[in-house]
């Protein structure tokens, strides 16, 4: 596709595009929407593995000399950079020369990440930078770090300390920063320069992919579960529990789907045999985009038990597909859930969530189909592409002109 050469250039820094998950899934969508409007958008993708072969490495000295490698994309195109040192964490957000003066070659510089810290790499550049982040570290790391051996909770609450130290100087980068709920707006208006300016506005849905099945909803279709299957802080283990306690004092309860990348862990695998669930769950792994659309249309509810959860996508996406969800209470879900409306919050403390859980299960169930109208309803109003693109396109103009970047006004 030819791009107009008056019209804003634009790079997209994502950790772990390449890797999937929510994040590489938000910079895909912007991606599209700055593409519909003809500009020159390119990513470049930052390294997240400890075993990253563009970083240097401590484990391997012939990176040393070498340097972090950086790929700058071409038009339409996709980059890489490196980092110094990739195996310690705290490394992997911090810009490299190169990166640096790459950036400076864009007119408008976006940095899609899960936490703020992720924004130093677009420090101190001359180009307009927007933060489009979901959480910070603290938030997102509370219930790991509590999970693990005791031996290793000092290490896990330092390195996050370290990291939250990052978050705070990370949301100083940023011209606009763009959050998806309201504790995250507070947090990140406390952070600021003076100068800069936070607005709440989440990632869009795709309702021309993400719909209600044709045949309506069907209160007999199965419970479903979307997220990263190797993820703790997903609580595969306690919605699984949660889901035992139904099935113990309900055998008609529905069946439950449950999908995403990745693997189950052995706690997860060990409460479906203990609890001789094996007929009543099944886990798709690494599920096509087309076989997850189908399977949240056949579903009767969408059933999400995180410790915390920025957003929550996969819940909008199975909302425009007709599922009332029924979550635990996270900054994210709040956004979305309205008890009894478009589904059920849940309660953070396990026991009683677990008989909140049936209960709101038997709710969906004998509804009718009102909540089902109301999720989808709600999401084409205010999570729909046809609700946002254009407020994301607005936003990223105002920054560009109140930075001096001229192209916009010829």
């Amino acid at each position: 596709m030819n791009r107009d050469a008056t019209q804003p250039c634009v790079v997209i820094l994502v950790p772990g595009f390449s890797v999937g998950g929510g994040v590489p899934q938000v910079a895909k969508y912007l991606v599209s929407v700055f593409r519909d409007q003809n500009w020159d958008c390119r990513v470049i993708e930052l390294a997240t593995s400890r075993r990253d072969v563009h970083s240097q490495r401590i484990m391997n000295p012939k990176t040393w000399l070498r340097g972090p490698q950086l790929t700058v994309p071409g038009p339409d195109g996709e980059g890489y950079a490196g980092s110094h040192f990739v195996e310690i964490e705290q490394m992997r957000y911090l810009q490299t020369a190169k990166l640096r003066r790459a950036l400076d070659q864009f007119d408008l510089v976006i940095v899609v990440a899960g936490t703020p810290a992720w924004a130093l790499a677009a420090r101190g550049i001359k180009s307009p930078v927007i933060l489009q982040v979901a959480t910070t570290t603290s938030w997102e790391r509370r219930s790991r770090d509590k999970q693990v051996f005791w031996w290793q909770r000092p290490y896990r609450t330092l390195m996050t300390q370290i990291a939250g130290i990052l978050d705070r100087k990370g949301a100083r980068v940023a011209d606009l920063t763009l959050v998806y709920n309201l504790d995250m707006e507070q947090w990140a208006t406390s952070q600021k320069r003076n100068s800069a300016v936070v607005q709440l506005i989440p990632p869009a849905i795709d309702t021309s992919v993400f719909q209600p099945s044709s045949s309506g909803w069907d209160s007999a279709g199965p419970l479903v579960s979307v997220g990263r299957l190797a993820e703790t802080r997903k609580g595969w283990v306690r919605l699984l529990t949660a889901y035992a306690k139904l099935v113990a004092h309900d055998s008609t309860a529905p069946q439950l789907v449950i999908a995403g990348r990745g693997q189950l862990s052995k706690e997860s695998l060990h409460v479906i045999e203990s609890n001789y669930l094996h007929s009543r769950v099944h886990v798709y792994e690494n599920p096509t985009q087309a076989e997850l659309v189908a399977l949240l249309a056949s579903g009767s509810a969408f059933v999400t038990t995180p410790f915390e959860e920025g957003l929550g996508i996969a819940a909008l996406e199975a909302m425009a597909c007709g599922l009332p969800v029924i979550a635990t209470e996270t900054a994210g879900s709040r956004q979305y859930v309205q008890d009894g409306v478009t589904g059920f919050s849940l309660s953070q403390n396990d026991e009683t969530m677990f008989d909140q859980f049936s209960n709101a299960v038997s709710a969906v169930r004998v509804d009718n189909g009102q909540m089902s109208d109301a999720a989808v309803h709600l999401v084409r109003d205010s999570f729909s592409r046809e609700a946002l693109d254009s407020q994301f396109v607005r936003l990223a103009v105002q920054t560009l002109k109140s930075n001096g970047q001229a192209k916009l006004d010829n």
